[in-house]
């Protein structure tokens, strides 16, 4: 990047930057990450079931495989149904400035896990732990070779540098006017 340039934006789940937007009204702050990334990137905090309008404090919410495929489902009623509402704000997300050259996910997460989310059947007896959130799985299939991991595999000074190096290689793929 060329010198004075503003710092390139990554995406982050908001719960991670300390702010207290989880079904349980806590957060999962990550001093380590936020700190090291934070000094070389934009962070641009995001929930996205905040962003659909649920509260906080909220139901837990979780995968499920249904007829119509996996949906993301209150826990305690099934019907209510969050799949198209996540979906659609992921897309938001990445038509409003600024443009993010990279997302860091909270693992576990129906709606930000990225490959480690618990799928459940109609019945709710677990089915496996492989599965990705809908929001993750919107942004990942959206933007191709976009740099995503989540915060369990960023837990040491070199996979943060790692995945600093993939942020900073993708950014400048898509901006070659901007390399010295």
């Amino acid at each position: 990047m060329a010198p004075n340039s503003p710092k390139i934006s990554i995406g982050i789940s908001s719960c991670l930057m300390g702010e207290n937007v989880r079904y349980d009204g806590g957060h999962r702050y990550t001093r380590l990450l936020v700190e090291r990334l934070g000094d070389l990137f934009d962070l641009h905090p995001i929930c996205p079931e905040v962003g659909i309008g649920m509260g906080v404090p909220r139901n837990p919410i979780q995968l499920t495989n249904t007829k119509q495929g996996i949906r993301v489902r209150d826990i305690d009623n099934n019907s209510l149904d969050f799949t198209r509402e996540l979906e659609q704000f992921a897309i938001a997300c990445l038509q409003e400035p600024p443009e993010i050259y990279g997302y860091i996910f909270k693992s576990r997460s129906p709606s930000c896990g990225v490959n480690d989310v618990k799928l459940y059947d109609e019945a709710g007896q677990l089915l496996n732990s492989g599965g990705t959130g809908i929001h993750a799985k919107t942004i990942i299939k959206t933007i191709a070779n976009l740099p995503v991991a989540d915060e369990n595999q960023l837990q040491e000074i070199k996979s943060i540098d790692n995945y600093s190096e993939r942020v900073i290689s993708y950014y400048q793929s898509r901006n070659p006017s901007q390399l010295d």
